[in-house]
């Protein structure tokens, strides 16, 4: 199944033509960037590399085609497995989303992401609030995302470009 701001794919069972694993990209409206979501695969079929399979073709599909530019992935922290799926696949930890779900009980999510080829580096330069500048700091030194006005400069990281602070109140 595929749309302007959606990209769904399936796997089935060679033999029996069964439904053995499912994923989906769902682009939000106006933007450009989406959702990874609905990865499911049948018991039977697990640890054979179907999750991450689609979860590359999903990927190149929206990604690599410049159809987005980012794509996000919120996962179960209780299970180490939909955490391995992404980070191989190239989406970076941004962070915890505390007791997101509720479920059997309140459950944390883990939140990922992955850019297209070059997406960091065409960044614009914002004025951003002083208390967001303190965040977005801290969030580089925990994270190494490579923020332009940050510490550190990596092989492919934003250049350095002077911050610009502004009004508390939001982004100019």
């Amino acid at each position: 199944m595929e749309g302007p701001a959606l990209q769904a794919t399936v796997a089935r069972c060679a033999g029996t033509g069964a439904l053995t694993a499912s994923a989906a990209i769902h682009g939000e409206a106006g933007s450009r960037i989406g959702r990874l979501e609905g990865i499911a695969v049948h018991p039977g079929h697990r640890s054979a590399g179907l999750a991450a399979a689609l979860t590359e073709a999903l990927c190149a599909g929206m990604l690599d085609t410049g159809r987005l530019d980012s794509v996000y992935a919120t996962v179960r922290t209780v299970s180490a497995g939909p955490q391995r799926v992404v980070a191989r696949n190239g989406f970076r930890p941004l962070g915890i989303l505390p007791n997101a779900v509720d479920l059997s009980t309140r459950e944390s999510l883990a939140l990922y992401a992955r850019h297209s080829t070059g997406v960091l580096d065409r960044r614009i330069p914002v004025t951003a609030p002083a208390l967001l500048v303190l965040l977005l700091r801290t969030a580089e030194s925990a994270l190494g995302i490579g923020w332009p006005w940050g510490p550190r400069r990596r092989p492919g990281a934003c250049s350095r470009r002077p911050l610009r602070t502004g009004p508390s109140n939001g982004w100019r």
